[in-house]
């Protein structure tokens, strides 16, 4: 019994990183993606990505001028991926 428990338990966590791998995936459909959404895809806080903005390691803009959400570059984001 014990054995099933863990083979299930495997297969089971398989899945969930297919799942993730997806998930991360689909939040970088997008040219530009939220904060919100380079936080999750990288596995850190938003304050990090800002933080990252600041520093110059991610391209950044504010479509909507002084005052606009922040929308980060996808390409920047995986380029950060590549360079780790």
């Amino acid at each position: 019994m014990a054995r099933e428990i863990n083979e299930t338990l495997e297969d089971i966590c398989v899945v969930l990183k297919d799942i993730r791998r997806a998930l991360r995936q689909d939040v970088l459909r997008g040219e530009w993606v939220t904060v919100r959404e380079a936080a999750e895809y990288r596995r850190v806080s938003d304050y990090t990505i800002r933080r990252w903005v600041r520093q110059g390691k991610l391209q950044a803009d504010r479509p909507g001028g002084v005052g606009g959400r922040l929308r980060i570059s996808r390409a920047s984001l995986e380029k950060l991926g590549t360079e780790s």
